[in-house]
């Protein structure tokens, strides 16, 4: 259990604020495309876009594409696919930052999706471009079978495994949330200020890691367990219910 105590009010002007989305401003569903985002959220975001100059900014394992279906045209900096792609500026291109999967270990994970699929329907792939997902939340009794299917890939040196809720996927090394916050942090909105991350999944531990060795701090959602993370929130309900606070 996470006995962290809840979070304090920052100071806006010194903070730069890096969000999860998934489990985090949300609260996780079946499939990704059922995710469920309250109607106050985004004018919450964009508000306290506003409260923090600019300095606030999502940080996903979901693409930017997604992310813009999700939540609209929201105006917020955003890194997408664990620091794999970028869009500082709202009204600019999404710019790669890490390569796509070669096709041969692309047509390999696609193959383990369509052996394990027959026996599990609830097993699903997802090409992100830099990154592949393996979503097993419809079919938890899969896991064991996919991990060691995963396990017989020819990864080489240039790529990895990273675990989630109910999900595998393959990135890049040196692809993580950690490397997307200390890439922001270089941006003059960003630059000078105590970074926070607010995160729930194994996934956020590299963007609590980073925010804390530049001289900020983590927010642990959901008892995730960082030991970076210097407080803890409940849920994606406390998560917005501490935002809203921070406009009071």
């Amino acid at each position: 259990m996470n006995l962290l105590p809840a979070p304090p009010r920052p100071p806006l002007q010194r903070t730069a604020l890096f969000l999860d989305v998934d489990g985090t401003l949300v609260e996780l569903a079946p499939t990704p495309e059922s995710v469920v985002v309250p109607p106050d959220l985004v004018p919450l975001l964009q508000k306290l876009h506003t409260a923090l100059d600019g300095a606030l900014a999502i940080v996903s394992g979901r693409t930017i594409a997604t992310l813009d279906r999700m939540l609209g045209a929201t105006g917020l900096p955003a890194a997408g696919v664990h620091g794999g792609e970028f869009r500082i500026d709202p009204d600019g291109a999404v710019t790669e930052v890490t390569p796509h999967l070669p096709a041969s270990l692309q047509d390999r994970a696609w193959a383990i999706i369509d052996e394990l699929s027959r026996r599990w329907p609830g097993v699903r792939g997802e090409d992100k471009g830099p990154a592949f997902s393996f979503h097993y939340r419809l079919a938890p009794e899969a896991e064991p079978a996919l991990r060691q299917a995963i396990a017989t890939l020819d990864l080489g040196s240039d790529w990895e495994i990273l675990s989630g809720h109910a999900i595998f996927e393959i990135r890049s090394r040196g692809q993580s949330k950690g490397a997307a916050v200390r890439r922001l942090m270089t941006l003059p909105v960003f630059a000078g200020r105590d970074p926070l991350f607010v995160g729930d999944d194994r996934t956020d531990i590299d963007g609590i890691r980073a925010a804390a060795a530049l001289g900020g701090a983590g927010i642990a959602v959901n008892g995730l367990q960082a030991e970076d993370a210097r407080w803890a929130l409940r849920d994606p309900q406390a998560v917005r219910a501490w935002l809203r606070s921070l406009l009071d």
